[in-house]
């Protein structure tokens, strides 16, 4: 389950909504119903699996999805994500529900660098399927919420397709579970870059270590990370190869409620994503006033309080945000101005309130 459905879930349930959340099982495992006691909303799980192609053969208990919308008949059904199993299945569901609304990012994942042939497939697929096939699911929608409001006529799905066809979108982005009492923060005398997520070729632990043998001595580097896995092997050969071992901390297992310690101890957020949509470490960090340096992935270029920077020049963008005490604060407030303003749970609700009664009249 996404941050954001389990956040939009939560939002629903405080107005007093029934929810149930329908997710993807876990491998090996059968569709069921349970209550989930640490969320307090229900949640139907699926066996579900695919190539993510649009035309793809869809695998899974969907018939089961159908089925529970027909027998339970809800008044809104959101389908998180698009060019998804749950968004190609809308049309199917239309008959059993009052509104339908498509829960999106604002815009697809979009690579960062060179593609590979199979990235250059899906992006040849999705723009066909966008050009031909794609009027019988926006059809069906009453309205589309979106974590984003960043718009990028090179990606594959943005706000002006909605506006075109006059559906109306409500922004309701992540929000933080953290919140900086301070306006901001000081430049600390040991700059910790700090990179959060899972090992993977995808957050590109060793870009960060290519970094860091480029900065001075006085950086240091911090991954945070659920997992061992065998690409952490491969950080950690690295990291002996380049010999700065004793400039990087491994911290394993931590929760994202577990991470505010680390936020505060950092100077600075590195985002090296090749895809990404809106990574929910970098709202709960700039909430806390910590800058970032981030790639051109997702949304991160709609964020304040960092510099966005292709690979070759991310550390010069390190180092631009180090460069003075003044600098640094200016990064800092405006990464803290950033949950009042906008990754706060009322903007969110605020939103969901608006669509509400939008479809309620």
């Amino acid at each position: 389950m996404t941050y954001a459905a389990h956040g939009q879930a939560e939002l629903f349930l405080a107005m007093g909504a029934d929810v149930t959340v329908v997710t993807p099982a876990r491998s090996g495992s059968k569709g069921h119903v349970h209550e989930n006691s640490d969320f307090g909303y229900a949640v139907r799980t699926f066996e579900v699996a695919g190539s993510g192609l649009p035309w793809s053969r869809l695998r899974g208990d969907f018939e089961g999805m159908v089925k529970f919308t027909a027998i339970e008949r809800p008044d809104i059904v959101i389908s998180q994500g698009w060019y998804t199993y749950s968004t190609a299945i809308l049309p199917a569901l239309q008959p059993h529900t009052r509104h339908l609304v498509l829960a999106s990012h604002g815009a697809a994942e979009k690579a960062i660098e060179s593609l590979a042939p199979a990235q250059i497939i899906r992006s040849i697929t999705y723009r066909y399927f966008e050009k031909y096939k794609i009027g019988e699911i926006l059809d069906c929608l009453s309205a589309v919420v979106v974590l984003s409001s960043f718009k990028d006529l090179n990606r594959f799905s943005d706000l002006e397709q909605y506006e075109l066809r006059g559906i109306p979108a409500f922004i309701c982005p992540n929000y933080s579970i953290y919140r900086s009492e301070k306006t901001g923060r000081s430049l600390q005398h040991k700059k910790i870059l700090l990179q959060v997520g899972e090992m993977s070729e995808n957050k590109n632990q060793i870009l960060a270590l290519e970094i860091l043998k480029t900065l001075p001595s006085d950086y240091f580097l911090e991954f945070a990370f659920p997992a061992s896995n065998a690409y952490l092997d491969q950080v950690k050969d690295r990291s002996r190869a380049l010999g700065l071992d004793d400039r990087i901390v491994y911290t394993k297992g931590l929760n994202r409620n577990e991470l505010e310690a680390n936020f505060k101890r950092a100077s600075l957020l590195l985002i090296l994503s090749r895809t990404e949509a809106q990574p929910i470490v970098a709202i709960d960090a700039i909430c806390l006033g910590l800058p970032f340096v981030s790639t051109p992935v997702g949304c991160m270029p709609e964020l304040r309080g960092g510099f966005i920077a292709r690979p070759e020049t991310m550390r010069d963008a390190v180092l631009a945000a180090h460069a003075s005490v003044e600098v640094y604060e200016q990064l800092s407030a405006a990464a803290s101005a950033c949950y009042a303003q906008s990754y706060n749970p009322n903007v969110s609700s605020q939103a969901l309130r608006k669509m509400l009664t939008l479809l309620a009249s």
